[in-house]
């Protein structure tokens, strides 16, 4: 019987870690299988803007910024469980 495979994306701001502006990286974490993964992404934003702009109904800049990094995971993990992997 095969294993079932879980795979979950989550973003992270974290005020934490801003910077003396404020700004803070953005984090992506990947979760294959119950083990994490957190890859800094290149662009750093507010906590409190990337948390509104994420929660927003709307399309906005910052969701096409996230969407772009969820397809390439998304594709990567297809490849993996494609190879067997």
């Amino acid at each position: 019987m095969q294993q079932k495979q879980t795979f979950a994306i989550r973003y992270y701001c974290r005020e934490s870690k801003q910077n003396k502006q404020g700004f803070a990286s953005i984090e992506m974490s990947i979760i294959v299988n119950g083990e994490r993964v957190f890859i800094c992404l290149p662009r750093k934003m507010q906590p409190k803007l990337f948390e509104k702009q994420v929660t927003s109904r709307s399309q906005n800049e910052t969701k096409q910024f996230l969407s772009l990094y969820e397809a390439k995971a998304n594709n990567a993990v297809t490849e993996i469980v494609t190879r067997n992997e």
